[in-house]
């Protein structure tokens, strides 16, 4: 069953307004999806503002069309992007594009595409499934290395049959660049903390984010939520005062 909800997060008030809204996709994506993330990222950059806090996932995955224009749209709404559950297919495209990954499930998994992706207009024969999907998945390679993912998961995709799943643990998530920070998105945040605060704003900056790679590998044995809570706060913190530069 196809679900798409919106939680209000309050403030201390007694009788608050929401304030925020954390966003949850569970189910199949589709372009009901992509378009209601589309008219959020207008208004967002109209106002200046967004309602949006979290986009929680929990997805089989869907339309990739429909993913890429979520994933196009995605930061214009909310930072951060949080498996909770399962992000499988095309669910990880909309991963690809966040500027913060946070898995509180390390359940993600990647295939090739199906024939169901395939336009109604589409000869079905070898030659032209072959051209459409060749097409596809070199979009999806430059969507990748916009996004500061390695192309190189572009051919593992393709290497799993379409009814099947590889499961990718955390470090090879890492590995291709879906860690916890989109490192396209790290890099211009690395421009802008030496603007302020020169190369050891910039090594301060690496060793946070080096540290809270780590506590989530180590998570539960050698690290704790707490620490991981605290590393992230710093690192917003430190963003945050680099973008408001000069």
């Amino acid at each position: 069953m196809k679900k798409f909800m919106l939680t209000a997060v309050y403030g201390a008030d007694a009788c608050p307004r929401p304030a925020m809204l954390d966003v949850h996709v569970v189910g199949r994506i589709n372009y009901g999806d992509a378009y209601f993330f589309l008219k959020n990222a207008d208004f967002a950059q109209k106002s200046g503002h967004s309602f949006f806090r979290r986009l929680f996932l929990n997805s089989d995955g869907g339309q990739v069309g429909a993913a890429l224009k979520i994933g196009g749209a995605v930061n214009s709404v909310t930072d951060t992007a949080i498996v909770e559950g399962h992000c499988y297919s095309a669910c990880v495209l909309i991963l690809m594009a966040a500027n913060r990954r946070v898995y509180v499930d390390v359940d993600v998994g990647i295939h090739r595409m199906s024939v169901d992706q395939l336009p109604s207009d589409v000869v079905i024969n070898q030659e032209n499934v072959s051209s459409y999907f060749a097409k596809e998945y070199d979009e999806i390679a430059s969507y990748a290395e916009r996004n500061g993912v390695d192309k190189s998961i572009v051919e593992a995709m393709k290497s799993v049959p379409s009814t099947e799943i590889r499961q990718l643990s955390y470090r090879q998530l890492k590995d291709f660049g879906l860690g916890y920070i989109n490192t396209a998105y790290a890099e211009v945040t690395r421009y802008k903390i030496s603007r302020k605060y020169g190369h050891h704003g910039v090594a301060h900056y690496a060793d946070l984010l080096s540290k809270f790679e780590t506590c989530v590998e180590n998570l539960g044995n050698a690290c704790s939520g707490k620490a991981l809570a605290q590393y992230d706060e710093e690192i917003r913190e430190l963003e945050k005062a680099a973008s408001e530069a000069r």
